[in-house]
């Protein structure tokens, strides 16, 4: 059952009881993300994700480790574009000690100046393992390429240039700024009721002050630049990036089903004809990301250099057969089941209850349920398709790429 209030302060407290589980997640979710963040504060909200359990003004980092571990729980912390988001995972006799803890490092971090240098090195070290990987710095450079000079096309991690500059007043500057009542969100699942998670938490959220300043958002215009990085690599990494519905679109599962058609499946057009037929790739696939205002629909590969011209190839004639001839009505179905079997499969634990009611929630306003979802898709036909096909691809795309090749190794009629 889910249930949802909204404090005087507008901080609004959602939960889904879920009787068959053995365990309770619980998140705090600011609504800020590395897409707030002004021209000198990039990094800011990943190195806050790290910092916050580093010690409270009462408890050392250490001693929030061994109270977590002394009952079990699980606790992490994840930054978005759009969010961040602190969250632990207890049984449900341990939930009051695990919303004391989410509730002081959020009330009281220390931010300590030591901390901070010597978690700016772990960043630093995350932000190379990063740089390290093709496959994962492949959509940094594809987000520059995408959205050139907004904020919504910076890395999350940040910027080396800018990372030592970080100070300890920064963090607190930032910190109090963006927490306040209508900016935060707290999402509960599991075995526990509506009525146990206010009477924990709403004495310490009441104390949040109201109102507070964050920038205000404004939608980016797509640009399909192109980004080469030449590395002495054995493969050619690629991304092709199109602009896509943003999560409040009416086209958004249209656009979703579309993705598990042309690339989001072993099944699916591209993994069939390029690796299964062709055996050109290892790996390559399709992906569908909304945000608030905008959306990224992306193409990824890696392959030989002598190869990437012919993938190149087949990948146009794909998204024209897409266009001309649209798709199959068993594509679709095919596409339907996937999706509404993946959607049933990844909601089986607290957590992932947690995580899509707090998506819900900060994107939409509202609980969708999972029945909701799937009727929705159920209803998708192919004309919608079709739209959503023509509106993806009506422009030439971003892209960008890694491995041994110059400019004159991109396309030319892409």
């Amino acid at each position: 059952m889910y249930s949802k209030s909204v404090l005087s302060n507008g901080i609004v407290v959602a939960t889904e009881t879920l009787p068959q589980s053995h365990s309770v997640a619980q998140a705090i979710w600011l609504k800020i993300g590395s897409r707030d963040e002004g021209d000198e504060e990039q990094g800011l909200c990943h190195m806050l994700e790290h910092m916050v359990f580093k010690g409270t003004s009462a408890k050392s980092a250490q001693e929030i480790a061994k109270e977590l571990d002394s009952i079990g729980g699980v606790s992490d912390a994840l930054t978005g574009k759009e969010s961040v988001c602190f969250y632990v995972k207890v049984l449900p006799k341990h939930l009051r000690i695990a919303s004391e803890i989410l509730l002081e490092i959020l009330s009281n971090p220390r931010f300590d100046p030591l901390d901070l240098e010597l978690e700016k090195g772990v960043v630093l070290q995350e932000l190379i393992s990063v740089e390290e990987s093709p496959e994962e710095y492949i959509y940094d450079l594809l987000g520059e390429a995408m959205f050139q000079g907004h904020p919504l096309g910076r890395p999350i991690i940040g910027q080396k240039e800018l990372l030592s500059s970080i100070k300890r007043e920064d963090l607190f500057c930032f910190w109090d700024r963006h927490l306040y009542g209508s900016n935060i969100l707290v999402s509960v699942s599991g075995r526990v009721s509506h009525q146990e998670v206010m009477d924990l938490l709403s004495p310490r959220l009441s104390a949040f002050k109201g109102n507070g300043q964050s920038p205000k958002r404004i939608r980016p215009d797509f640009c399909p630049n192109r980004r080469v990085l030449k590395r002495d690599l054995s493969q050619v990494h690629v991304a092709l990036g199109f602009e896509a519905p943003s999560i409040r679109d009416s086209t958004r599962l249209p656009a979703a089903l579309l993705n598990c058609i042309l690339g989001g499946n072993m099944s699916s057009r591209l993994f069939q004809r390029v690796r299964e037929r062709e055996g050109l790739v290892y790996s390559i696939y399709s992906s569908y990301y909304p945000y608030s205002d905008t959306g990224v629909f992306s193409v990824y590969f890696a392959t030989e250099k002598e190869s990437a011209d012919t993938v190149f190839r087949i990948l146009k004639e794909e998204i024209l057969k897409l266009l001309k001839e649209g798709v199959t009505e068993e594509e679709l179905a095919h596409a339907k089941d996937y999706s509404i079997a993946s959607i049933y499969l990844g909601t089986e634990t607290p957590e992932s209850y947690m995580f899509r009611n707090a998506k819900s929630e900060i994107h939409l306003g509202r609980y969708i349920s999972i029945e909701e979802i799937e009727k929705r898709i159920t209803g998708v036909n192919l004309e919608q398709i079709t739209e959503v096909a023509r509106l993806l691809f009506k422009d030439r795309p971003a892209i960008s790429m890694i491995g041994p090749i110059t400019e004159d190794d991109l396309p030319k009629d892409f």
